[in-house]
């Protein structure tokens, strides 16, 4: 898996395996987080308008 979030490898179905990768430190990758990353770094983990509602509010049943 590369850091942006492509997999590079496969391991074969149904084994047990390790899967190794090399990571190349000076190449570009795709940040699909970048454009929250702020947001979150200010403990905002929602994308725009809070929702007000029991039922979200109600973490104990579905």
């Amino acid at each position: 898996m590369r850091p942006d979030g492509v997999t590079r490898g496969r391991l074969a179905k149904n084994r047990a395996g390790i899967l190794i990768s090399t990571v190349d430190l000076n190449q570009e990758y795709y940040d699909s987080t970048k454009a929250w990353r702020d947001n979150a770094m200010n403990h905002k983990f929602h994308s725009g308008t809070l929702v007000n509602d029991p039922r979200s509010a109600n973490r104990k049943e579905l």
